[in-house]
């Protein structure tokens, strides 16, 4: 049985990206309060909704890489954007779970580097 509380967790650093893409004015909305998830019952949709959730995030960055990358923003030597993907799904929900927080922190990271990127190109305040 998985931990509830490490769904949890998972839930509430999703949410903290998608409130660090709006404050940088990358998306213009964010889920609801209760978090991108409602996760009541722990099955097979849990393990899809996850997976599909981090994928249209992933995609989203991903697009944003090629719109920096495509306008050639000036960046410094330590921060490089590189485009992601998640496919270490794992074999079972606790599996899965584990991967994917380590995915949410490889992203807040590739957040931070856009960050930096569009400080530095004075898109926006610092």
């Amino acid at each position: 049985m998985i931990n509830t509380t490490k769904l949890n967790e998972v839930d509430d650093k999703l949410n903290s990206i998608y409130k660090r893409l709006n404050e940088l004015f990358l998306i213009d909305y964010l889920p609801d309060s209760e978090g991108p998830f409602t996760i009541n019952v722990i099955d097979e949709n849990t393990y899809s909704m996850l997976i599909n959730g981090l994928d249209s995030l992933l995609k989203k960055y991903n697009r944003l890489v090629d719109v920096l990358t495509v306008h050639n923003l000036r960046t410094v030597s330590n921060v490089n954007l590189v485009k992601l993907s998640f496919t270490d799904k794992g074999s079972d929900l606790g599996s899965l779970v584990k991967n994917y927080s380590s995915m949410l922190n490889v992203l807040d990271k590739a957040i931070d580097s856009i960050n930096e990127i569009m400080r530095l190109n004075k898109l926006i305040k610092e």
